[in-house]
Parts: structure tokens; sequence; C-alpha cells
């Protein structure tokens, strides 16, 4: 696993290199800071220890396995921070939020002092650890939640699910640059068939599921043709094929989205510099994302927001 893992990383490297070139490669690394996440690893390893973290003010409660978004929290107290001021930016009191892989809830404790009072929240979460620590978190948080220990997809049913070392690299696709350990069925369940049932309407869907974007927004195109809510979606393109994204854009583009705030992935992490994340921040219409996706330039994750 692990020289796979290294090779997969020369690789990329090499690839930056060609695309880049030196000067500018090592500009992007700069820009990157990952030598403030180490020394903060460093400075506060004890903190590394602990089961929970600190949020907005808010305890939440970690799994077991550290990595990810769990190691993140711990050193930053935040994740995806450019990410994470756009969506604050983008909640309103009211709404009625569908979080599509909650893990342990880190974007519900972004969304719950904005919508507390008079909105709501529901969210899908298949991984058992992540659902538990998310349904811990709840508590907590929104006093008008739901949780599921499901899986989007397009269709009610079942599916092999890949858990994964890092806490939130779980999927319903096998890669093994996502590090899975062990597979589990879970139950899956449409968008539409979910809102319909409980006669609930969302106005947010913000959806990180780690290639299985395209499954779920089949099974959300009710919802997303009549209500139009807005978009969060995390965009996995070295996990999605050609004909995905084809999809992907064609639904977008048939249920009126045109305006989108989109961000390199690449560039979004708590110890990145600041005025690097926001010169990866970019608007784009319908048209010139999908041309961005399909350059050479492009990251291998976008987050985009539909900015209407």
């Amino acid at each position: 696993m692990y020289r796979f893992l290294l090779s997969a990383r020369i690789k990329n490297i090499s690839k930056q290199l060609k695309i880049f070139g030196l000067s500018e490669y090592f500009r992007r690394i700069i820009g990157l800071g990952i030598y403030r996440y180490y020394f903060l690893k460093l400075l506060r390893r004890n903190r590394l220890k602990l089961n929970y973290a600190i949020v907005f003010q808010s305890k939440l409660f970690l799994p077991t396995r550290r990595g990810g978004i769990a190691e993140e929290l711990l050193l930053f107290g935040v994740h995806e921070p450019e990410s994470t001021a756009i969506y604050q930016r983008q909640l309103r009191p009211k709404d009625r939020v569908l979080d599509v892989g909650t893990n342990i809830g880190y974007y519900i404790a972004v969304a719950s002092p904005i919508i507390r009072e008079h909105g709501s929240l529901i969210g899908i979460e298949p991984d058992p650890e992540l659902y538990q620590c998310a349904k811990l978190n709840s508590q907590f948080l929104l006093p008008r939640l739901q949780l599921y220990n499901v899986a989007a997809s397009k269709s009610n049913g079942e599916a092999a699910f890949y858990r994964s070392s890092i806490g939130n690299w779980g999927a319903l696709i096998h890669q093994k640059v996502l590090r899975p350990t062990e597979t589990i069925t879970v139950k899956t369940v449409s968008i539409d068939r979910l809102c319909a049932e409980l006669n609930w309407e969302p106005t947010i869907i913000r959806m990180d599921i780690e290639g299985a974007e395209i499954h779920a927004l089949e099974g959300a195109k009710n919802v997303l043709s009549k209500l139009k809510p807005k978009l969060f979606i995390e965009l996995h393109l070295f996990l999605l094929t050609a004909e995905d994204l084809n999809q992907i854009f064609y639904m977008l583009s048939n249920f009126g989205y045109r305006s989108f705030i989109v961000i390199d992935r690449y560039f979004d992490w708590p110890w990145s510099l600041s005025n690097t994340r926001r010169l990866h921040t970019y608007e784009m219409y319908l048209d010139e994302l999908f041309a961005f996706t399909k350059s050479r330039l492009r990251p291998n994750v976008l987050s985009i927001f539909t900015n209407q």
C-alpha cells in the first residue's frame, strides 16, 4: 500500500513539474504552506491524542481513525477554510440543508449557529463509525436535525461501501488511492425518495461523497428541477470518468444552474497561505467550469458553489 502511495505521489510531482515548470512548482509548494502543517504537528503533537476538537465553539468527537479531517481539526480547528467561509456566507437562518456525506458533522457545526433558530438539517452518512460520531456531535448542535446511516445514490437498495484508513475517504467506489481497508454493505437512498417520504424541501444541498456524485445527483433530479436548491459539491475529478462529468454538467445545465464559485481544493487547506487560497478561488459560468474540468491545469478535486 505505502509503495503504491509513494509511486502515485512521485508520478503526481513529475506531472506537475511538466505542466508548471520548476519555478512555478516551487511557488505552488510555498503557497501550499506545508511547512506550517509540519511545524504545528510537531508543536501540538499532544493535541493529536485527544478524542475531540473544538470547532466554532462546539465540541466535535472524532473517530478512532486519524488523518484527514480529524487531524486538521485537532491542529487547526477548521477544515477547508475557504469553502467553509463561502458556505457560511451562503447560509440563511431559515435554510433547510441536506448534508450528503456528513462525516463527523463538521459542516453541521458550520451551519448550526446560522440556521439554528428557524432552519432544519438532514444528514446522510454511510460509514457506521462516522455516523455514530455525527449522532453524538449532533446533540450539541441543531435541535431540528435528522441523521440517516445510508449512502446517497440513484435508487433505494444496498451497495458495497469501502471504508478507508482515513476517516473521510470512505466511498462507494473502490480506488487504491482512497486507502480502502474493509468492505461493508450499506443501505442506499435516492435524495428524491428521501425528501418525498419526509415531505421536506431542501434549500441547500452540500455533497462530499468521494466520486459518487453522479449517482447522488441522478437520484435527485426531481428535487433539482422543481426546487433548484443552492449546491455545494466537491467534485472528485480524479475519480469521475469523462462520461460522468458530461452527465453532471448536462444535469446542471438542464436544471438551470449557470454561475459558480469554484475553489481549487489543492490549496484549500488550513495551513495554506490565505492569499494563495483566495487566488485559487474563481467565479465561472457553467461552460467555463466544464472547460476547466477538461484542461490540463485542472486539480484533482474542485469545490463548487452555485452562485445564485
